[in-house]
């Protein structure tokens, strides 16, 4: 039996082997790709008013089965105007959900933990 030269180098290792790595190659590249995009950016267009945003310091939730409703209201004194009100599905409401909570623990690792007003709760000893 004679050997034929092809032009790239014949692979040290079993064939089965070289299958192995090239998946694992492959896998880890699909993981990384994957990862990349869980988190995408996305380009929008709005209007100059819409990019200058809106001050909220409170905000109303509300859900139905099939949808979830934020309010977003600006509020002093006795006056209270509603400046957003989003209107999402239950999927959507949760990723909204965990990114707002990766976010903060990200902001809190850099700035050091967000202080709510409210009070903090006391363990007290039962002696």
């Amino acid at each position: 039996m004679v050997a034929k030269k092809i032009g790239k180098k014949t692979p040290s290792v079993a064939p089965g082997k070289v299958v192995k790595k090239r998946a694992k190659k492959k896998m880890r590249r699909v993981v990384a790709a994957l990862k990349e995009s869980s988190t995408p950016e996305v380009s929008a267009f709005a209007s100059p008013e819409l990019l200058k945003g809106a001050y909220c310091n409170i905000a109303t939730i509300k859900h139905t089965p099939r949808e979830f409703l934020m309010d977003f209201v600006w509020g002093v004194e006795n006056q209270h105007s509603l400046v957003a009100r989003v209107i999402t599905s239950p999927a959507h409401a949760k990723e909204i959900s965990e990114a707002l909570a990766k976010n903060i623990a990200q902001y809190e690792k850099k700035y050091g933990e967000i202080e709510t007003g409210k009070p903090k709760r006391v363990r007290r000893s039962v002696h």
